[in-house]
Formats: C-alpha cells, sequence, structure tokens
C-alpha cells in the first residue's frame, strides 16, 4: 500500500532532481536549448522539459476524470507554446502544486482504491489506483532526465549528479 506521505516525497524528490538540471541549464543559450539532437524521441532540451511538464499535466487531468468523459478532453500537447526555460518552469510549478494539491486531498485508502480508468479513443480500460497513476509522472521525470543529461553532454555541458541519492 502507498502512503500520502510516500507518494509526496517521491513527487518532491523527483521534483528536485528535475530542479538541478533547469537550473544548469538556464545558463545555456537559446541555440543550445533548442538544437536538435539525433536519438532522441523529443529532440531538442526545450522539448524535452516541455514534454514532462505537458505530461504532469496530463496525468493530473486522468487523475480528475479516470473515465474521460466524451465531454472532457486531455490537454492539448503543444510543445511549441513554450518559448524559454522560464515559462516551462512556470507552468510546472502549476502542475506540480496540482499533484500535491490532489495527493492532499485523499486518504491513503482512496489513493489505493482501484477502479477502471478508460481510453475511449483506444476502446481500452484498465483496472488501477491512484497511487498508481501518480507513480506515472515520477519514473516520467527519471526517464527523461536521463535523456536530458545526455542531451547536455552531446551539447558539451556535463550536467552534475542529480540522482535522488544527492537531493
Amino acid at each position: 500500500m502507498f502512503t500520502k506521505e510516500g507518494l509526496l516525497r517521491l513527487h518532491g524528490w523527483a521534483h528536485d532532481c528535475l530542479d538541478k538540471l533547469y537550473a544548469h541549464c538556464g545558463s545555456f543559450s537559446s541555440e543550445e536549448l533548442n538544437q536538435e539532437l539525433e536519438g532522441f524521441g523529443f529532440r531538442t532540451l526545450l522539448q524535452q522539459f516541455a514534454h514532462l511538464c505537458e505530461a504532469e499535466s496530463f496525468w493530473n487531468f486522468r487523475l480528475r476524470n479516470p473515465s474521460c468523459p466524451q465531454n472532457e478532453e486531455p490537454p492539448e500537447w503543444d510543445l511549441t507554446r513554450f518559448s524559454s526555460l522560464a515559462e516551462i518552469q512556470a507552468e510546472r510549478a502549476r502542475q506540480r502544486q496540482q499533484t500535491v494539491d490532489y495527493i492532499n486531498s485523499k486518504s491513503d485508502e482512496e489513493l489505493n482504491q482501484e477502479y477502471d480508468m478508460t481510453w475511449p479513443d483506444h476502446n481500452f480500460s484498465e483496472r488501477q489506483t491512484a497511487a498508481f497513476t501518480l507513480l506515472r509522472p515520477i519514473t516520467h521525470i527519471f526517464h527523461h532526465k536521463g535523456q536530458i543529461v545526455a542531451m547536455c553532454r552531446l551539447l558539451g555541458h556535463p550536467a552534475p549528479e542529480t540522482d535522488l541519492m544527492y537531493s
């Protein structure tokens, strides 16, 4: 069973690790942030950071709308709406707080209660818990954080250590 306290700690640690990359990349030029690099699904640093922000927004939507009714659409994925790290950080702070507020609004029991999350556009439903849904953006941060670190190396700016043990 996941606890509210444990989920808040994991979520906070994930964002704290990501903060180190925002700080590291904050001095990069616009050209470096927008330089396309081969071998990455999101080919620029700015797109990687924007994707993480959009992903947390998506999962926040799904937590509030597990059955995804026809009259409610998930947020649009438009990575080009951000032109700077500062814009992404502002939206990320908003999404981070929405996640924290959601966790704080639930009991441990509610976070671990199973329900059906439907995907109408794929004619698919899966049985899961809110705690599991909350783990998706947390693990997603670490996946893309690794890609951002690799991209920084390719751009000639090796990143500082960002693993959990350094938080």
